[in-house]
């Protein structure tokens, strides 16, 4: 039984050693003469040089819901060595920059790339009304 319970206990430290890891991993940009670093907040919000950008249109998993890590690593390996563009739309009620991404290795936003591969959901964000989201 006293096994059982440490390897419980292993089992979610490593899970929050891991959490810690994905939401604190800088993620280096590809402007070559640009030190900034993007912090991946959640799947659906970043940091980039001191401003918090949420995307416009989608929802991602919060932090305590099923699918959180991956849609967060999906959007780091989307911003990961790319440059990107931000659309701004506004601010919302948390004084975060409302926007569209959009990289050089996509044909769409970024936004749309976290919906059509399965790791958002397309939700009316701010004064946005997505209808031409699709």
């Amino acid at each position: 039984m006293k096994q059982i319970q440490v390897w419980i206990v292993c089992v979610l430290i490593l899970a929050f050693i891991i959490t810690i890891g994905i939401v604190y991993l800088p993620v280096k940009q590809a402007t070559e003469d640009d030190d900034s670093r993007v912090r991946v907040i959640d799947g659906d919000t970043f940091e980039y040089q001191e401003e918090i950008i949420r995307l416009l249109c989608i929802d991602t998993p919060e932090r305590d819901e099923e699918g959180y890590e991956e849609a967060s690593l999906f959007l780091s390996s989307l911003l990961q060595d790319a440059e990107f563009s931000i659309e701004r739309h506004g601010y919302d009620k948390y004084n975060r920059t409302l926007a569209y991404v959009f990289t050089e290795n996509l044909n769409t936003s970024v936004n749309e790339e976290l919906v059509d591969q399965g790791y958002a959901q397309i939700f009316p964000y701010g004064n946005e009304s997505c209808t031409s989201f699709y």
